[in-house]
């Protein structure tokens, strides 16, 4: 057993019923690849590794974990798993899967919260590659990203998700379940993809949110001036009834389709301007 670091944010779950469980979400078959982020000790490991998936990739960050893994899981019997030492959102995690030729791609993990933010969109960066993620988070941002517009915890995961997929929380873990315990509750939540999405939409989609939650309190004519004036869109004077109309709403009382409706008609003004540069 490792001692566990607080700079690396580790509390390490050491509850078989609930380990039990998250195996059960992740549901791997021997068709299957599965990444795992931050085995740790690799609690979690052992029950996945029993599905004998035909590919399994675990990834930590702490050099303790990664002799422990290889110690624990011999090349010679557990020929199908790949331990290795790396920050997840440093992967390349397509190259790892184009090599490996499965049916269906799972991520999971139980993963620090320090770096929630960070590895979500690393996932979100890689959606077109993964089938499902069973994942376990802080309950609070679990229920961040599941929060309906007009809420407080409404925000740029909760948005940024619901236009590239869907997330669920599937049950809530103590904090008796870790050692050391955390002083909040867990959740293990299950995302999947829309792949119809394109990067190109993704990337500016994300610009937009951030811009408009960068200021939440503020109305979006604000709080997107200099947003819009990295396009030489002037907020206070653009003639668009469509954003005229959102420009007097917050952030948090946009759905999805908002967003996407704004992004488009954006977009639209941009190609009205590179037009009127050309003659």
């Amino acid at each position: 057993m490792i001692k566990p670091k607080k700079s690396l944010g580790q509390n390490f779950l050491t509850d078989k019923n609930i380990l039990n469980k998250i195996s059960n979400a992740i549901n791997a078959t021997t068709d299957d690849f599965v990444l795992e982020i931050g085995p740790g000790t690799g609690a979690l490991t052992d029950f996945i590794k029993n599905t004998k998936p035909k590919k399994f990739v675990a990834v930590d960050i702490d050099e303790r974990s990664i002799e422990l893994l290889k110690e624990k899981y011999s090349e010679s019997e557990y020929p199908f798993l790949e331990i290795i030492h790396s920050d997840i959102r440093k992967i390349n995690f397509q190259e790892l899967v184009s090599q490996a030729g499965c049916q269906q791609v799972i991520v999971a993990g139980n993963i620090p919260y320090n770096i929630s933010a960070d590895i979500f969109f690393w996932v979100f960066s890689n959606r077109n590659l993964i089938d499902k993620v069973i994942l376990m988070i802080q309950k609070e941002v679990a229920q961040r990203i599941n929060s309906k517009k007009g809420t407080k915890t409404y925000g740029i995961l909760s948005v940024v998700l619901n236009y590239i997929g869907k997330s669920k929380i599937l049950f809530d873990v103590s904090p008796h379940c870790f050692y050391p315990k955390p002083k909040v509750t867990s959740s293990v939540i299950e995302l999947t993809f829309d792949k119809e999405v394109n990067d190109l939409d993704f990337k500016e989609f994300v610009g937009l949110v951030k811009a408009c939650f960068g200021q939440r309190r503020k109305v979006l004519k604000n709080s997107l001036s200099t947003y819009l004036s990295n396009f030489n869109i002037n907020s206070s004077e653009v003639n668009s009834e469509l954003l005229e109309r959102y420009f007097a709403k917050r952030a948090e009382e946009l759905e999805v389709k908002d967003f996407v409706l704004m992004m488009n008609e954006i977009r639209r003004i941009k190609e009205q301007l590179k037009i009127g540069d050309e003659e």
